[in-house]
């Protein structure tokens, strides 16, 4: 997860991460949160709802391996 207006970890960094570590065998899927920055997820609202439920599942789907 990343917001597109952080300008402190920067989306193009996280990007390639997601797909050097995918490549290398890890589950890892990047998600692109438009208008929000760094720490974005501090705040309430539907953008960091979206995040907690992505979380949630990705949790989920670890625990039924």
């Amino acid at each position: 997860m990343q917001g597109a207006l952080d300008d402190n970890v920067l989306p193009a960094a996280q990007e390639k991460f997601a797909r050097t570590y995918k490549a290398a065998g890890g589950d890892c899927r990047y998600e692109l949160f438009e208008h929000c920055e760094h720490e974005w997820v501090a705040t309430p609202g539907p953008q960091t709802d979206r995040a907690r439920q992505m979380v949630k599942a990705f949790i989920a789907r670890q625990l039924e391996s």
